[in-house]
């Protein structure tokens, strides 16, 4: 089953993920998308039904990744459990609430 086939409409990407987590978060009914740093181990993290990205997500580079990657993807929620991780979801919601408001602008101005 692709993430997309899920019933639910919800997606939710998980950055810097454990495999607890990991294994937790597949078991929610929506899409997960996991964010992770280069070498860590993919095989305990992604399922069948998940997305997995491996990307520095403490370089600078990492909104443009968001702005490219996650914006496109919709997700209604950007988590992490560690300290790493939630400061790149804070980036996330950052960059993904200003392409949302941008949008909006665009929507309200026509």
């Amino acid at each position: 089953m692709s993430p997309q086939s899920r019933t639910s409409e919800e997606t939710v990407v998980i950055i810097d993920a454990s495999a607890e987590t990991a294994h937790e978060a597949r078991e929610l009914s929506c899409r997960t998308f996991f964010v992770q740093l280069p070498g860590s181990p993919v095989d305990r993290i992604v399922g069948d039904s998940s997305g997995y990205y491996s990307v520095d997500f403490s370089a600078p580079a990492f909104s443009e990744f968001v702005k490219t990657v996650l914006v496109p993807l919709a997700p209604n929620s950007v988590i992490s459990r560690t300290a790493k991780g939630r400061a790149a979801a804070s980036v996330a919601h950052a960059v993904l609430d200003a392409c949302r408001n941008g949008e909006q602008s665009r929507k309200e101005r026509k």
